[in-house]
């Protein structure tokens, strides 16, 4: 058993986060229909659960979700959780985040799908999946176009070196679009791991996107960074091509 939350058409102001609980379905009238927009200088993600609080059985969709990015002078992934089992997000356009439009940060993150979603101007990376203590599984990209990952926001100067998607842990992607790469960012970037005796990262996030897969893909731009970064002889990639 659980909730649905049908939210009709029209734009809706949040001025805090929706937090987040398990066997939660908040479902919009359609991308454009429906849309969700933080209010200016909230400096809130939209949707998240707080660090500690693991959640199961959560889907978003069929809406739009607007940070407000120039309007923002500190901020969060729009979309973000701290460890889930069970996570859809799907049909959705996800645009002007102050920073990352999707990120899957804290805790373990097992049978996540992020499917059918339209990610444009985020000043950070456009879906950025950490590896807490390594207990990623089950996480599944598929039919995602990022636009201008790493975007200048009003005053908010872009990340440097931000990707369309950043991943730790084993992850499984089928076609995706990434447009609008420029200076030294990257297309989709898959990590090493860095859990040696000299960690160059914060222990718990060290992990590498060993076992990781890239199959269809299309990136496009004029940055000095790579379509592809792989790190791992055992990540797998075709199907696509850079130009």
């Amino acid at each position: 058993a659980g909730s649905t939350v049908y939210l009709l058409p029209g734009t809706y102001i949040l001025n805090d986060t929706l937090l987040l609980k398990s066997n939660l379905r908040i479902v919009g009238a359609g991308v454009g229909i429906t849309k969700l927009q933080l209010k200016a200088n909230s400096n809130k993600a939209a949707f998240g659960n707080a660090v500690g609080v693991a959640m199961t059985n959560v889907e978003i969709a069929n809406m739009t979700i607007d940070g407000n990015g120039s309007n923002q002078t500190s901020g969060f992934a729009l979309i973000g959780s701290n460890g889930i089992n069970g996570l859809w997000l799907h049909d959705l356009q996800v645009i002007n985040s102050r920073e990352y439009c999707i990120g899957l940060q804290h805790g373990g993150h097992i049978n996540v799908f992020i499917h059918n979603v339209l990610i444009e101007n985020c000043r950070r990376d456009g879906i950025d999946i950490k590896n807490e203590n390594n207990n990623n599984q089950g996480v599944v990209i598929s039919n995602v176009t990022i636009k201008n990952p790493g975007m200048t926001l009003g005053s908010q100067v872009g990340e440097v070196g931000s990707a369309c998607i950043d991943i730790r842990g084993p992850v499984k992607l089928t076609n995706i679009f990434c447009e609008g790469i420029n200076v030294d960012q990257d297309g989709v970037r898959f990590h090493r791991d860095e859990t040696g005796p000299v960690a160059t990262c914060v222990v718990a996030f060290c992990q590498g996107g060993e076992e990781s897969s890239l199959s269809g893909f299309h990136v496009t731009g004029t940055g000095t960074g790579a379509g592809v970064r792989v790190r791992d002889s055992s990540i797998t990639v075709s199907n696509g091509f850079v130009n």
